[in-house]
This record gives structure tokens, sequence and C-alpha cells, in this order.
């Protein structure tokens, strides 16, 4: 099976756009800070000249809940709430 490192930096960078829109996060920056990448090089991502890396997305997915199956695949929704016990 082919991973699709295009598509998955695509909704990558995404997240980070919706959550603009919901106004979780003001800026790049602050986005940036919870995934451990430098806002230059997300920029960077961003324009496709690089793909996420495998911590970038376990960060993405920890932080800011992001649903595994979405950012692989495209599948569902983007972020999930997990059970509270």
């Amino acid at each position: 099976m082919k991973i699709d490192e295009e598509n998955i930096t695509k909704r990558f960078v995404s997240v980070y756009y919706e959550l603009k829109a919901q106004r979780v996060v003001d800026t790049k920056r602050e986005f940036c800070q919870h995934i451990g990448i430098t806002p230059s090089n997300f920029a960077i991502v961003e324009r496709g000249d690089r793909m996420c890396h495998l911590g970038q997305i376990c960060a993405l997915i920890n932080y800011w809940k992001v649903n595994p199956t979405w950012l692989m695949t495209g599948t569902g929704a983007m972020f999930y709430h997990p059970a509270r016990g």
C-alpha cells in the first residue's frame, strides 16, 4: 500500500486553516508551537516544498485532537472527541 504523502500534507496544513476559521488559534506561530515546527518550516510545508513528518503528525493528532483516519485517508471528521471516562 502506497502512502499518499502529498494529500496527507495538504490535510495537515488544512488543520491550521480550520482552527484559524474557528478562532481556536490566532496565528501560525501559536499553531506551530504546539506541533514542534517553526513558522518558517511550516511555510515550506504549506507551499508543498516539504512533506510533514511523523513527529509533527503525532503532535497534531495528540494536541489538536485531529482524527488520524481523516489525516491519513481523508475519511471521516477532521477532529475527534474521544469518549471521556
